[in-house]
């Protein structure tokens, strides 16, 4: 009994956090009103509906890079995608494989995003030596962020930040010396050397900007080190944690380096500026937030400035407490800054900002690394050194406790800050999450079984046997082609993923040769248009309504009528003409 319980006391936070976790999941998204099993939790244009495409054409056994539903019978690919997440693919894959249901395997796999998170950051706060309580609030709270809330439903894979709490961990101990048997000899065991070195590579396996800002703060905490240490060779730790991530990047990205050097980078440096971040962004409160005069300050603070994602950087209430403490520790005196344990998250944080904010170095590293733009997803490492910066606190409010109550019950200092933990676990979660992340269930449920009865009256009009492939009007660059009209980014998707038999030209490649002519085709008149479509062997036109104005639907309706015929289906933002022989 008692080696079973030594067993089980190590797990039993993880096990009670995971309990919590999917609580407070089912109570920020009032999960009740869900059908995870046949209704996504998003059903949009952007990129969710990429994410839960993939679900789709996973579960049809395409594998993780194949899109065959996409230009037509030719069949598309994400190769181009600078995401460089192999490893979540690899999960998504898995979900979608054991359900056998790629809507339950999209939900479960978005809301498994809050567990990665909660368990890897109790993790990383009990290594740097807090205790189970403190780390378990905090975890709760970080797990939480409004970056967590607002990536789940438009950049899903960028929620499985799971891996940056270590990252951040890392780099703290590459600045004291302590990684990995640095300058002071401080030998780690061989099982820590393998644990350290995997989940750096896997870094590398969860997306770019994960691993670039990871491998920033590792060579950040090198120099430091080195400098303190007055060795240039101190630096190496660094070094060959970035190599050792490096690697895992590399190996992740083979797929699409093999096709940038067939199609180049397409993106700009000057993206680096536009979603970049304020550091009043960092501290102000979420937008939508739940006290209705601090929601309208927001918006009016958002009007004036150039919000996009940047303004899902909010590091609500309790860690922008940390990161004032934390930038407050700057004017410390010198032999004071040596000595607090906020010295090293100051320059690491410092560091992140410096590179995060608009009109900072990102601007220069932009020209250097194009296909890395949005700066202000650094946010989630500044996010857990303010973590660290409020558990340092509340653990030198629990030595103040007590040395307070040290002649009085031991009782009451476990039971001041279990209450402490309680109110700011509380007041956290409430400030950081909102009602505006609960999806309109409704909405979904109402166009997801529209789109499912457009495309089975398609299917039924093709026939079963032949399947359809259809030419979509008008022409829409994948990926990232972005609006045209009111027709949104990636909305092809959403009629593509209710059959295994509908085939769209939508999803070439950008820069390929097959693109390229249906781009050029896609400028002409719509009888052009249509001879094309015929002669291609495609079975159907699909315009997308919503994509012009009244006056030019009206003209292509009509002109596509006279060379085929009435309509064989509608809906609210297509109409469907079949070509006959």
């Amino acid at each position: 009994m008692e080696s079973l319980s030594r067993r089980v006391k190590p797990v039993l936070p993880y096990l009670i956090l995971g309990l919590v976790i999917m609580a407070t999941t089912v109570l920020v998204f009032k999960l009740w009103d869900a059908s995870l099993a046949t209704l996504p939790l998003s059903y949009k244009p952007g990129d969710s509906a990429m994410t839960l495409f993939r679900s789709f054409e996973m579960r049809n056994g395409s594998g993780l890079f194949n899109l065959p539903n996409l230009s037509g019978i030719s069949g598309s690919n994400t190769y181009s995608f600078y995401s460089i997440d192999l490893l979540l693919l690899v999960w998504q894959w898995f979900l979608s494989a054991v359900t056998g249901n790629f809507v339950l395997g999209y939900n479960l796999f978005v809301l498994s995003s809050f567990l990665f998170v909660g368990f890897s950051s109790l993790y990383s706060l009990k290594r740097l030596g807090m205790s189970n309580r403190i780390a378990f609030a905090l975890s709760l709270l970080y797990t939480f962020l409004p970056y967590h809330s607002f990536r789940l439903f438009e950049h899903s894979y960028l929620g499985f930040y799971f891996l940056v709490p270590l990252a951040c961990v890392f780099a703290l101990e590459i600045y004291k010396g302590t990684f990995e048997g640095s300058i002071d000899c401080i030998k780690v065991s061989k099982k820590r050397y393998i644990s350290n070195s995997i989940c750096l590579i896997l870094l590398g396996f969860t997306g770019i900007y994960y691993a670039f800002f990871a491998c920033f703060i590792f060579l950040v905490a090198g120099i430091c080190l080195s400098s303190n240490s007055g060795k240039i060779s101190s630096i190496r730790v660094a070094l060959a944690s970035i190599l050792k991530t490096i690697i895992g990047v590399v190996i992740s990205a083979i797929p699409m380096l093999t096709h940038m050097s067939q199609a180049g980078v397409e993106r700009s440096g000057f993206g680096a500026e536009v979603y970049s971040m304020r550091l009043s962004q960092l501290l102000l409160p979420i937008t939508n937030h739940r006290i209705s005069l601090i929601a309208s300050l927001k918006e009016k603070y958002n009007g004036l400035i150039q919000a996009n994602e940047n303004d899902w950087s909010s590091l609500g209430l309790v860690f922008a407490v940390g990161l004032v403490v934390i930038l407050m520790s700057i004017f410390l005196s010198l032999d004071k800054k040596k000595h607090s344990q906020l010295y090293p998250l100051m320059l690491l944080t410092v560091a992140c900002l410096l590179i995060g904010t608009i009109g900072s170095f990102s601007t220069f590293f932009g020209f250097v690394f194009p296909f890395i733009r949005a700066y202000c997803r650094i946010c989630v490492f500044i996010a857990f050194f303010c973590a660290i910066a409020i558990g340092i606190m509340l653990k030198d409010f629990q030595a103040w406790l007590d040395k307070v109550f040290s002649r009085k019950s031991k009782c009451i200092p476990s039971i001041i800050l279990s209450v402490v933990l309680v109110l700011i676990t509380s007041m956290g979660l409430i400030d950081q999450t909102s009602s505006s992340f609960v999806p309109d269930y409704e909405a979904i449920k109402t166009s997801y079984q529209n789109d499912e009865e457009f495309v089975s009256d398609i299917i039924s009009t093709c026939g079963e046997d032949n399947g359809a492939t259809l030419y979509m009007v008008p022409y829409m660059s994948f990926p990232e082609n972005g609006a045209i009209g009111s027709y949104q980014d990636y909305s092809p998707l959403l009629l593509a993923m209710h059959s295994r038999d509908i085939h769209l030209s939508y999803g070439s490649l950008r820069g390929t040769a097959e693109d390229n002519t249906l781009n050029a085709i896609g400028q002409s008149a719509i009888e052009d248009q249509i001879s094309y479509a015929r002669d291609n062997g495609y079975n159907g036109i699909l315009l997308a309504t919503n994509a012009y104005d009244q006056g030019t639907t009206t003209t292509i309706i009509e002109n596509t009528t006279t060379s085929l015929g009435e309509p064989s289906a509608r809906s609210s933002n297509y109409i469907f003409w079949v070509i006959g022989e």
